[in-house]
């Protein structure tokens, strides 16, 4: 199998433009406008604080971060919701926005059940490897070899980053899986994404770690837009809240290529073409 990185690009543009309008819908009711909601009660979930581990008297209390942090997790199933949505909206029986919602809801279990597994087993897996590595850097400051030292920490850590980007890769057919494939099988679904990916891995990263560049170039500049809002008018000043808004609607539309790059992915390589893509799987 081999992976044509333009053809994929091409019909991730066809994918939008099949329902944009739909899609800039859900990501508004979705997306932004609980994100500005979330701004409004809790600045700092949006913008973090410059102090977090500030003593001041006026800090917040244990209730307030717990608040806080509960409001965070809601922020985030409801963005997840319209994330799946907005997918299941390029599914080839092109649903209405009532339907995609239904499929959001009816793929969200087996999603946060897959979110939980792939976080255990890092966590099962990073526990011995932070333990070799400290050890190992402990033994070298300890020899005198500081120089050294730098230098494994570098090579280490751009190791771990093509690892995870790599993880990332084979991983990244879940959601597709899920929502455009129709299966509800945990495992089923990590294996599934982890056979499509497999044969173009290496080739398929190279086209994620291009569009996360493009990302990256793109939301550079609202950060320093952000930051300023933020030195000019204060944490929860409205300058901060404009500039937020306009983060907010470019990261809304970015969310959707997103979307639309993951679907025709895993059109081409699950070589769907007829409506029923839910046969690929069985």
């Amino acid at each position: 199998m081999n992976f044509d990185m333009g053809r994929a690009w091409n019909h991730a543009v066809e994918l939008i433009k099949g329902s944009f309008k739909l899609q800039l819908v859900i990501a508004g009711l979705f997306i932004l406008v609980p994100s500005a909601i979330a701004f409004l009660i809790a600045p700092e979930i949006i913008v973090p604080p410059e102090n977090p581990g500030s003593t001041d008297i006026f800090a917040p209390t244990p209730e307030a971060e717990l608040g806080t942090s509960l409001l965070g997790f809601v922020l985030s199933i409801v963005q997840m919701i319209g994330l799946i949505a907005i997918l299941a909206l390029m599914a080839r029986s092109r649903p209405t926005v009532g339907e995609s919602l239904g499929i959001a809801l009816r793929s969200l279990p087996t999603l946060i059940g897959v979110v939980l597994l792939i976080v255990i087993g890092a966590i099962i897996i990073a526990i011995p490897f932070a333990l070799v590595f400290g050890a190992g850097m402990m033994g070298l400051g300890s020899a005198g070899g500081f120089g050294s030292l730098g230098v494994t920490a570098i090579i280490i850590a751009i190791a771990a980053l093509v690892f995870f980007f790599y993880i990332y890769t084979r991983l990244s057919m879940i959601m597709p899986v899920v929502v455009l494939g129709g299966e509800r099988n945990v495992l089923s679904t990590i294996k599934d994404s982890w056979r499509l990916t497999g044969p173009v891995a290496w080739r398929l990263l190279g086209f994620y770690v291009l569009l996360f560049i493009a990302a990256i170039v793109i939301s550079f500049p609202l950060g320093l837009l952000i930051g300023g809002a933020s030195a000019i008018g204060g944490e929860a000043g409205g300058a901060v809240f404009a500039a937020m808004l306009v983060n907010l609607v470019v990261s809304a539309v970015l969310n959707i290529v997103m979307m639309g790059v993951l679907a025709a992915v895993f059109y081409q390589l699950s070589g769907t073409s007829a409506p029923d893509i839910a046969e690929t799987f069985q």
